[in-house]
């Protein structure tokens, strides 16, 4: 049995916590050999054996001290240098609500490794302007599909923030923007999670340069656009996305009286024929007027209907019958949820396909 994608997001993310990434190695044998429980054993001479080893263990350590004095100091500030900061806080758990596994962390430790851990948002204790074109980014995610909820946090240090507090501010972000690109490229979930065992291969998605590219893009807009699917139709399930959120807040538009259980046709009374009109002019299936047409089902509004109809895989009467009644008041924002799941799909598939895409209409039983 399939799931949702809806009850997958929880699981998705509660199943890679910040306290998943820290193991325990197992206990290292102590110097006088295994402890055994009761009365331990009497040996004076092992016992002799095991604590000159020690000591000359120990006499061994203070001579490379004495011997090596510069290389123990330089080895302390490496540990205290500025570096450290940021080491420190991408052991630290991140706050607000971002979880970071041992892959996670581990990507971000390749990414400031290589910039010898050096932030890569802020510049003397201020965003820069990439991080700032990200913030927006990632608090309009949903123009992209995406939930803006996965990817909040607390980016911005505080006024006289510390190097510790900048450190911190710089990893969340990084792990923000680490998960949002990889969300977009390749999907907030796996299709087998959800049922979908999909027989097809694709090239492994470098999200860590992905990452050091976002943060010195001289557009992050531009280069996020770049990761999402390149197919046509994607790119109009956004447009439909942004049309159909903004449709959401109206959703007084999809309210219609119940025209009864005969289909009204062209000519016919219906006291809904003003909000219907209203209604088609807002989905794009019929040109705007300002002419008062009163309540019959007049020829524009029956050609009105037929576009919708068509675009939904109905019967294309021109009647406003119970199927075309009920597809004209389905909430707006189960609108959108479709398109999102859509979007979602599309993200599974590889980049680049080896044939043209067959697509399927299953309301038209149509092939594209």
């Amino acid at each position: 049995m399939r799931k949702t994608l809806d009850e997958l997001d929880t699981k998705a993310r509660d199943r890679e916590s910040w306290l998943s990434r820290t193991t325990l190695g197992a206990p290292r044998r102590g110097a006088f050999g295994k402890l055994r429980m009761g009365k331990p054993q009497q040996d004076p001479h092992h016992f002799a054996v095991k604590l000159r080893e020690v000591l000359f263990t120990i006499v061994g350590l203070a001579a490379s001290w004495v011997v090596q004095p510069q290389a123990s100091q330089s080895s302390f500030h490496s540990v205290a240098g500025p570096d450290a900061e940021i080491r420190a806080a991408l052991q630290a758990p991140p706050a607000g609500g971002l979880q970071a596994g041992l892959a996670w962390r581990n990507l971000l430790l390749r990414v400031y490794e290589a910039r010898s851990f050096t932030p890569l948002w802020l510049t003397a204790g201020r965003l820069t302007p990439q991080a700032i074109a990200l913030l927006s980014e990632l608090r309009g995610a949903e123009q992209r599909g995406l939930r803006a909820s996965d990817y909040a946090g607390d980016f911005v240090p505080p006024p006289n923030a510390t190097a510790a507090d900048i450190a911190r501010s710089d990893v969340r972000l990084s792990l923000a923007a680490a998960r949002f690109i990889s969300d977009l490229h390749n999907g907030r979930v796996a299709p087998s999670d959800v049922g979908y065992h999909l027989d097809i291969s694709r090239p492994a998605f470098d999200v860590a340069g992905a990452l050091s590219a976002l943060a010195g893009a001289p557009s992050i807009p531009a280069t996020l656009d770049e990761l999402e699917p390149q197919f046509v139709h994607y790119g109009l399930l956004k447009k439909a996305l942004g049309r159909y959120r903004l449709l959401a807040s109206h959703p007084e538009l999809s309210s219609l009286p119940d025209p009864g259980k005969r289909a009204l046709r062209l000519g016919a009374s219906y006291d809904g024929a003003p909000a219907l009109r209203k209604l088609l002019e807002a989905l794009g299936d019929m040109p705007a007027t300002d002419e008062t047409q009163g309540t019959l089902i007049d020829g524009p509004t029956t050609r009105a209907l037929k576009a919708f109809q068509a675009r939904h895989g109905l019967a294309q009467d021109g009647a406003l019958g119970r199927d075309t009644y009920r597809a004209l008041t389905t909430p707006f924002s189960q609108r959108v949820r479709q398109i999102e799941l859509s979007l979602e799909r599309w993200r599974w598939l590889p980049p680049r396909l080896d044939a043209p895409a067959i697509i399927v209409n299953i309301p038209e039983f149509r092939l594209f």
